[in-house]
């Protein structure tokens, strides 16, 4: 019979490290990047680099939290299930390895990229206008 505590413990970190990685996930893709992509050319894109700076691993940190402890949520209560809950929760645990994935092997490096050059045009001071023309920045 598996520890209740540590069953316990498990289910609380994965509902709440899921929540956060849910909420990271929406505010990134509903507020951050349409911000960034309709002002970037004004200056935005410095704190939305910012912003998604922060949001970004902690994203990364709250998915891998939840994938280990659904594993193992998974592996002792779950192991031998044929049922239709059964399935709905491997069906669950598939579309959450898939979305860990595409995070770490597509979303990481973009992200990163977009920080390096967040970070070049700081340096250089200038930014671009609406028409795409090089302005110097306040």
């Amino acid at each position: 019979m598996p520890n209740i505590e540590l069953i316990v413990l498990a289910r609380v970190v994965h509902v709440m490290a899921g929540v956060i990685w849910a909420g990271a996930t929406i505010v990134l893709a509903a507020v951050i990047v349409p911000i960034a992509a309709r002002h970037g050319t004004e200056g935005a894109g410095r704190w939305t680099a910012m912003v998604a700076g922060r949001v970004g691993p902690l994203s990364g940190i709250s998915a891998l939290l939840t994938v280990l402890s659904g594993s193992y949520l998974f592996a002792t209560l779950h192991s031998n299930d044929s049922s239709a809950a059964g399935f709905v929760l491997k069906v669950g645990a598939l579309a959450a390895l898939l979305s860990l994935a595409v995070g770490f092997l597509i979303g990481r490096p973009t992200g990163q990229k977009l920080a390096r050059l967040s970070e070049q045009q700081s340096r250089s001071g200038y930014i671009l206008n609406r028409k795409g023309h090089q302005v110097r920045s306040a």
